[in-house]
Parts: C-alpha cells; structure tokens; sequence
C-alpha cells in the first residue's frame, strides 16, 4: 500500500516525463502535464495525424482534445491552455519540504577529510570543498554548489529541449524548408545527447540519487519530442 508520501509525489508528477510538474497545463479532460511535455506530444501529434479536424489525443486517457484555435499552428496551442497555478504552488512546497527532510550525504574532500565537497568547480569538472575554493581554485572562474550545479545543467537541457521543439514547429510550418530544418534538428541532437553524457559521466559520483534521477529524466525527456516526431 502506498504511503501519503508516495501518493502525493503522484499527484505531482507529469505522466509524460515523470518528473515533478513544471509550469503544469491543463487539458479540458482534467489531466495536467508540462508546458513544454504537453507541447512536444502536441508537435508529434500533429505530425502524425491527417485528419482534416485539427486536435491530438490526451496522453493519459486518449480522449480527443480539439485545437484550442483551429486557425492557429499547432506551435500556439499549449499557451492557450490554462496552467493550473494551485497545483504549482503544490510542488513548490512539495520541494522545499524536500529540501527540508532529505538526509545529508557525506562527500569528504579527500584533502581535507573533516570538510565535504559541497561546491562544485565548473572550470576543473571536480566537486571541491570550502576549503579547497579558497585555496586551489581562487583563479577558477565558475563555482558553485553541486545542487547549484545540477540545476543549472537541469535548466540547460530545458532550454536545448525548447530549441529542438522550435526547430520541429518551423520543419511542420515551412515544407519547403523540411529537408534543411530536419538535418540541423539531427545535428542538435546529436550535439547535445553528448554534452549530456559527458556531463552525466562528470557529475555522476558527485551527485546525489535526486540528482541523478534528473539527469535520467532530462535525457529521457529529450529524446521523447525528437524521436516520435520524426525518422532521424
């Protein structure tokens, strides 16, 4: 039987990515996803569908949801549904009181063993300590703490998921352009499944499980608009 702590972390989470909900959505069915995991099943929806009556399905219950404006491209639909600010509020809290209760993992500098490596150096791809800042890396110009860290790279992969999404609507609106759209979508991606791994190779003795899970859903959530849309 699921805990209360469980079932609320369900009640957070988008079915799409299995995250925590960010900037939640809601479809007319009720269920609430992503803005920007709603937009790319929006993208391959339209993709795949040629049915003069413009609309996708709803990922959880496949109901039919119809354009919100059926003049519009599919690329304006997602603002035009209504974002459910109760239930973000909901997983701020839920956050912070993670913050709060989570346990403190030991990461000893091996320099200096009374002191954990709490700060993360960007210019040496290394987790160093306070102690460690102030002495060997006083010439480095990015450090921060490794949850800093991690959500910074966590806010990057968002933000290449945004260019790749963009650079989808543009290949379903210009025909013409298809071709040449398609060919830097693949160049993208590859690009930045890369930098993932890379990063994900650097950071993954450094970071907590919470933030590993990230990286794996970041990923995951990546290649979902991507892969569905189109043959690559």
């Amino acid at each position: 039987m699921a805990n209360q702590g469980t079932m609320e972390r369900e009640l957070l989470t988008c079915s799409i990515c299995l995250d925590l909900l960010m900037d939640p959505k809601t479809l007319p069915c009720m269920h609430r996803f992503c803005e920007s995991c709603l937009n790319g099943h929006i993208f391959a929806s339209a993709a795949r569908t040629s049915d003069s009556k413009p609309g996708f399905s709803c990922p959880d219950c496949r109901e039919f949801i119809p354009a919100p404006d059926s003049s519009s491209t599919p690329s304006a639909w997602v603002g035009m549904f209504k974002t459910d600010f109760t239930m973000k509020s909901m997983v701020e809290v839920y956050e912070s009181r993670q913050d709060v209760c989570a346990p403190k993992v030991r990461n000893p500098c091996p320099k200096h063993e009374d002191k954990e490596q709490e700060l993360y150096c960007f210019d040496c791809s290394a987790t160093v300590c306070h102690l460690c800042a102030v002495i060997s890396h006083r010439a480095c110009r990015q450090i921060l703490t490794v949850t800093g860290a991690a959500q910074q790279r966590r806010n990057t992969w968002r933000e290449y998921l945004k260019q790749i999404q963009l650079l989808i609507s543009k290949a379903l609106e210009t025909d013409e352009s298809k071709a040449d759209y398609m060919n830097e979508i693949r160049i993208k991606k590859d690009c930045v499944e890369k930098q993932i791994k890379d990063a994900a190779n650097k950071m993954r003795k450094i970071v907590n499980g919470r933030g590993g899970e990230t990286f794996k859903t970041d990923t995951k959530q990546l290649r979902q608009p991507s892969t569905k849309n189109f043959d690559i």
